[in-house]
């Protein structure tokens, strides 16, 4: 179902990222830019991301969810689409880092009414070779080195 929110007005949603398996990653420290846009908006885009420590339009929540805040952002009205990159932390490439592309559609429309039904709006996107850490999975506690 697709939620609807004027084009015109700021807005958020919830980012969740979960690996292949649909397990929710939270804490992730890899660097990644979520790229919004939709099918009339040309080269306008709003960007989000994470690197090195920095967020860029977004915060992490307490529970290591991402909270992405779209301000004044200027899309036209359309399906709000998604482009997410995220460098993985893997030794098996020369640079250390797989570069994974994913993108898709955020089950939101901009449209061109009086209308806001993004309050607790959830994104899950499906991240390939990003693993939920060991805890997470096994519901074990956290063992510190």
């Amino acid at each position: 179902m697709m939620r609807k929110q004027n084009f015109k007005s700021d807005f958020g949603f919830l980012l969740t990222l979960q690996d292949e398996a649909g397990q929710t990653v939270t804490g992730v420290a890899d660097n990644w830019e979520l790229t919004l846009k939709t099918a009339n908006s040309g080269q306008l885009v709003y960007k989000a991301s994470y690197g090195y420590g920095d967020y860029f339009n977004c915060k992490a929540d307490a529970d290591g969810k991402i909270t992405i805040a779209v301000d004044n952002h200027k899309l036209p009205a359309g399906e709000l689409l998604y482009d997410f990159a995220i460098d993985i932390k893997d030794e098996a490439f020369p640079d250390g880092n797989r570069h994974v592309y994913v993108s898709g559609s955020t089950q939101i429309e901009l449209v061109n009414e009086n209308i806001q039904q993004l309050d607790g709006v959830e994104v899950i996107i499906k991240v390939p070779y990003l693993k939920a850490k060991a805890e997470e999975e096994s519901g074990s506690e956290k063992v510190t080195e």
